[in-house]
């Protein structure tokens, strides 16, 4: 007899979290820094491969000298970079990283696309994604046989890499460098390494090897070292302006140096940091440079090009930046001349010729870098109409390269990088909020940090208030963005209150046929749906959808959105036939506006889909995701996962439509590709596993479904551990398959083992309840009916506890316990139990319902053959 009250193939769709073991392949994540001309192998470099070599991680600080206290340019990153280059050529690393770390937001984004690059998720980023991500990369690192180096360039702040320093392991090194000196960047196992300024020697050496194409040009090398203080940035500047004119020595750069002071503001350190005459150094070494470069063809370009670059972040910013229509625009401006794209990647040439920036084009997004201070020195010779025109074309600029939302997530973390920047180095709310500020928060929720952006969004909000009104078009942009993240962070019904408040004053400030304002009332129709009234937003998309369609056209792209969204939140309330219907209209519509294989159309056809097949016409589903898998096939090729997902939807619905065979081989196909496309061990492959086991039970193949299980469980257990949820599901439902394959006894014993790793403290709750159940009903049906009843008798006692006599499970429960006291042959037990059954029965549905009527004619039945096999006893 089967339970009344569970599904004994009770199959689950967990999205698995654990990561699974990576391939056994050498990677390098990250861009090393390029090889400084003429390095020099230093002191530190041997301290550096003695933490190393210890397995500690090595933390590289400017030196202690009053000189240098917290500056960058004394080779930090160089060293790290070539004990990181030479680690990996002698292979002696499987895994090289190197992070630009000057945020906790680029840490996490480098830790989360390791994870992803590793491990291709090809799912859509839920809220926190990033930060699942990042402590699965470090959860990873920990238990990897792989040997691995993580360089934290930059570090800029201590508490910017609290929980997320990767662990101390014999197979894994850590490297930091940081210009602080902070008590948390020393531990046990963190080790402070002092970098010093260049000895005289290395400094000799430094210049002799930069120098050795006219050896002439060494002379005067001691002297001019002393005087730039054996700074390494300050020697290789004044060698690369050397080197660039072969008749200079080092004598004449230094007489040139004497008698020209900087025109430029001199650097202001933070006070007691450096002397001034230091900074003076600098600034006259990069003055020299800076007239140089601009001499150089293309005339006039690069100095423009270093104040945009000035403004941005020094770790890095894509080439690209000087290529953008409006950096073009505005060095026509500026030379009165036509520049092309080619002439300005020649001035980065040109500045990087000089030392003035780096350019290296084989890195992808941060192939520009420019130190810090040089950027504080060009900054200061703008005038502050300059500073502001020169800030704006660098927003601008930024914005026209930010990626499309879901490409391009290393991009976006350096653009977010150089708008932290900018905005601390400009003024960006020039009569407005600039935009790019509106996309750095974007970028943060889109990346999976809603709360970041909500966070970012509220200070925008602050700024606007104080300086532009809160009437002002910023304003409510800002309001609207941030209570579009509120619901994103999972607040929607405070998204939703706020969006009232953004509704109201766009429509007194614009009117209420503005495209803004119709766009609020478009989100919030939409987050009303996602507080739970699904009835109220489809109310409120039908009467936005005829607004649009007044003001916009019935086949304007927002118009057929809103109609889209109504039919969606039409069959959110449970109007799943009047859902079908309007999204064969929305389909027809997309279809002749935006084309049959407009992404729009696809999305529409897949709603389409699982509305018929909502609303119980299965065929009809199975019809639309035929269709659509093979639109997908030509559009996105076999392989693309919204391919997948469309062979993943029309697998269940012809399931559903009854038809399991057929489900059960289209999971198969299904399961082949995920494994070659996504991994053997991806969530979604698992997923489609089980799914394939469970079709396969459904089509009358048992034994098929218990090798598929068995397989599964294997590979389960190994990526999530035993103790994982979806461990102890696929267990449950392996036992199941073994009873319907035959084996009872073996079902019975591994549910029986599946509820001792519950433990008793878990033994009250349902998915306990339903692992006792079936225990029950396999032991029964294994030859061991007492067995059965001892199980269902304690279960029944739990269950009348915990849910009370007359809830629907205990009567199942108490149905199931009269079935094996039957099987037993303990008819006396058997009338007691029906008795007490009846009496329940009688109080939940009445002592006239057929359920209760049919219980005491089964008693009464019992009864009359225990009185006869008493009479005949007595005969």
């Amino acid at each position: 007899m089967q339970a009344g009250w569970v599904d004994h193939v009770n199959f689950e769709t967990h999205v698995y979290t654990q990561l699974e073991p990576p391939p056994a392949t050498r990677q390098i994540f990250g861009a090393l820094p390029p090889r400084a001309h003429a390095f020099q192998h230093r002191l530190e470099a041997t301290q550096l491969r003695a933490v190393s070599a210890a397995h500690g991680t090595a933390v590289l600080v400017g030196s202690c000298s009053h000189l240098v206290r917290g500056l960058g340019g004394v080779g930090k990153t160089q060293l790290a970079a070539e004990h990181a280059r030479t680690l990996w050529n002698d292979g002696a690393l499987d895994l090289l990283m190197w992070i630009t770390a000057t945020s906790r937001d680029a840490i996490l984004t480098a830790y989360a696309h390791a994870a992803s690059e590793r491990h291709p998720r090809s799912s859509a980023a839920l809220p926190q994604a990033t930060e699942l991500l990042a402590q699965r990369w470090l959860s990873l690192l920990n238990t990897t046989s792989l040997r691995w180096l993580v360089v934290l360039d930059d570090v800029q702040d201590p508490a910017d890499i609290f929980g997320l320093w990767p662990p101390h392991c014999p197979n894994g090194q850590v490297v930091v460098t940081t210009r602080r000196r902070d008590a948390a960047l020393t531990s046990d196992s963190r080790h402070l390494i002092d970098v010093a300024l260049f000895t005289p020697q290395e400094s000799l050496d430094f210049l002799t090897t930069r120098l050795s194409v006219h050896p002439q040009q060494v002379e005067g090398a001691r002297e001019l070292a002393e005087h730039l203080n054996h700074l390494p940035l300050a020697l290789a500047q004044a060698a690369a302006y050397i080197a660039d004119r072969p008749a200079m020595t080092c004598t004449s750069y230094l007489s040139r140096w004497s008698n020209q002071h900087t025109p430029l503001t001199d650097v202001l350190p933070q006070p007691g940091q450096l002397p001034d005459e230091h900074s003076e150094t600098m600034a006259t070494t990069w003055s020299l440079s800076i007239t140089r470069a601009n001499d150089m063809a293309p005339v006039g370009l690069a100095r423009p090009l270093l104040e945009i670059i000035s403004l941005l972040d020094a770790n890095g910013i894509p080439d690209t930046t000087v290529t953008t229509p409006v950096v073009l625009h505005h060095l026509d401006a500026v030379t009165g001349s036509n520049v092309s794209a080619d002439d300005a990647l020649d001035a980065l040439s040109c500045l990087h010729r000089l030392n003035l920036i780096t350019h290296d084009r084989k890195a992808t997004h941060r192939s520009v870098r420019m130190h810090a201070l040089i950027q504080r020195t060009t900054r200061e010779t703008l005038t502050p109409a300059a500073l502001t025109a020169t800030a704006l074309t660098a927003a601008d600029a930024l914005l026209q390269q930010w990626p499309d939302p879901g490409e391009d997530a290393e991009l976006a973390v350096v653009l977010r990088g150089s708008v932290t920047a900018l905005n601390a180095n400009a003024n960006l709310w020039v009569d407005r909020c600039h935009p790019v500020l509106l996309a750095f928060a974007d970028s943060l929720g889109l990346a999976g940090q809603p709360q970041a952006a909500v966070l970012h969004y509220r200070q925008l909000l602050t700024h606007a208030y104080q300086h532009l009104g809160p009437d002002h078009a910023s304003t409510l942009t800002i309001r609207h963005n941030l209570a579009h993240w509120q619901g994103e962070a999972g607040d929607s019904s405070a998204a939703a209150a706020a969006l009232k408040l953004v509704l109201a004053a766009r429509t007194r400030a614009l009117g209420p046929d503005h495209p803004d304002t119709l766009t609020t009332r478009h989100n919030l129709a939409y987050r009303r749906g996602a507080s739970g009234d699904a009835a109220g937003a489809a109310k409120a998309f039908t009467s936005l959808l005829a607004d649009r369609a007044r003001v916009l056209g019935d086949t304007h792209p927002d118009t057929l959105s809103t109609a889209h969204n109504a039919a969606y939140w039409q069959g959110e309330a449970g109007d799943h036939h009047g859902a079908a219907e309007a999204f064969k209209r929305v389909l027809t519509n997309r279809s002749h506006a935006l084309g049959p294989d407009h992404p729009s159309t696809l999305s529409t056809r897949t709603s389409l889909g699982h509305s018929l097949g909502e609303a119980g016409d299965h065929h009809g589903a199975v019809g639309v995701f035929t269709d659509l898998l093979s639109r997908m096939e030509r559009v996105h090729g076999p392989d693309h996962i919204d391919t997948l997902t469309a062979g993943d939807s029309l697998a269940q619905w012809l399931c559903q439509a009854g038809d399991p065979g057929a489900a059960a081989l289209l999971f198969g196909q299904l399961l082949t590709q995920q494994r070659h496309v996504l991994g053997a061990n991806h969530p979604d492959t698992l997923t489609t596993s089980n799914n394939l086991a469970h079709c396969l039970a459904l089509a009358g193949d048992p034994a098929g479904a218990v090798d598929a299980l068995a397989q599964l469980l294997d590979r389960t257990n190994q990526a999530l551990g035993p103790e994982h949820p979806n461990v102890r599901t696929i267990r449950f439902n392996l036992a199941d398959c073994l009873g319907h394959a035959g084996h009872p006894a073996q079902a019975a014993a591994m549910l029986s083992d599946l509820l001792h790793d519950l433990g008793p403290h878990n033994a009250g709750d349902s998915s306990a309840f339903t692992i006792r159940n079936n225990l029950a009903h396999w032991q029964g049906h294994a030859g061991q009916a007492d067995a059965a009843c001892h199980t269902l008798r304690d279960l029944l006692a739990d269950m009348e506890a915990e849910l009370g006599t007359q809830h629907p499970n205990t009567l199942a429960t108490s149905t199931n316990l009269v079935h094996w006291l039957e099987e037993s042959g303990d008819k006396p037990a058997t009338v007691a139990a029906l008795q007490r059954l009846i009496t329940h029965t009688g109080h939940v549905h009445g002592p006239v319902h057929p359920d209760t009527i049919a219980l005491q004619r089964r008693r009464d039945r019992l009864l009359v053959s225990m009185r006869g096999e008493d009479a005949h006893g007595g005969l």
